[in-house]
C-alpha cells in the first residue's frame, strides 16, 4: 500500500469520501465518532492539506483511505470518551 500527500486539489473528493463512510457505516458514532458537518469538518480537513498532514491511499483515482499524521489533538476530539488511553513513544 502506498499513501500520497493530499493536496488542495483533493480536497472536494476528500470531503465526499468522508461523507460517504459517515452515510455507510452502521453504528459510526461508536466507532469512528464521525458526524457530517461537525467531525471532521473541511475547515480541519483543508488545514491538514494546507499543513501537509493529510494522507490517502487511492486504487484507480478512488479514496478508499485517508488520515491526518500530527503530533497534536483538535479540540473537537477532547470531548470524545476513548474507550482506551494509548500512549506511544515515536522514535525517529
Amino acid at each position: 500500500m502506498k499513501l500520497h500527500q493530499a493536496t488542495i486539489e483533493d480536497f472536494n473528493p476528500i470531503i465526499s469520501f468522508y461523507d460517504d463512510v459517515i452515510e455507510h457505516t452502521p453504528e459510526i458514532e461508536l466507532n469512528a465518532r464521525w458526524q457530517k458537518g461537525k467531525h471532521p469538518t473541511a475547515g480541519g480537513i483543508k488545514a491538514y492539506i494546507e499543513e501537509g498532514s493529510l494522507y490517502l491511499y487511492r486504487e484507480e483515482n478512488v479514496i478508499l483511505g485517508a488520515m491526518a499524521v500530527t503530533m497534536y489533538q483538535e479540540e473537537d476530539y477532547h470531548a470524545i470518551e476513548w474507550s482506551k488511553q494509548v500512549d506511544f513513544i515515536l522514535q525517529i
